[in-house]
């Protein structure tokens, strides 16, 4: 399965839809029956989430691979995931008080066309691979949070560098 997710701001303000949206996220990063390769957009109030997403999903098991794209200079672009090489489902980038338009598409061709189109964007984007990866994102937005943000993802990040020394 293949996810990517760069629109430079966050959809909805609504908390319910949010929770629903991540709660599924979360989903896939457990499961051991899909293979995910996760491509985000950095944002400073997504990034401790991601770091969270990558522990859960154990970095190097269940073969998922993680990278981003830092936000500087980026242009909205559209969040879509591939299923099975055989489905897409995808939604329009953000725009302010713009409605979301959500499309599922059961067409190889065009998962093709999209699968594709991953494969470049991962080219690009910045891997997360080692402890130090994940270092680098948390030294970037460590000075934003909050004492008990900065305890929940530094428990987050040894458990990534526990599983990563297995």
């Amino acid at each position: 399965m293949d996810f990517v997710t760069i629109d430079t701001k966050i959809r909805t303000a609504n908390k319910n839809k949010s929770r629903l949206m991540h709660k599924t996220v979360k989903f896939l990063f457990k499961s051991n029956n899909i293979k995910l390769t996760y491509i985000t957009m950095f944002r400073a109030e997504t990034a401790g989430r991601f770091i969270e997403n990558i522990d859960i999903g154990n970095l190097h098991n269940n073969n998922n691979v993680y990278a981003y794209f830092d936000s500087d200079n980026a242009i909205p672009f559209a969040t879509f995931l591939v299923i099975d090489n055989k489905i897409v489902i995808t939604r329009t980038p953000y725009t302010e008080g713009q409605d979301a338009a959500y499309i599922i598409i059961r067409n190889k061709l065009l998962a093709k066309h999209y699968k594709d189109w991953m494969l470049i964007i991962w080219e690009s984007a910045k891997k997360v691979e080692t402890a130090d990866d994940i270092n680098a994102i948390y030294f970037k937005i460590k000075d934003s949070l909050t004492e008990s943000q900065k305890s929940s993802l530094e428990k987050n990040i040894d458990s990534i560098k526990r599983k990563l020394e297995k």
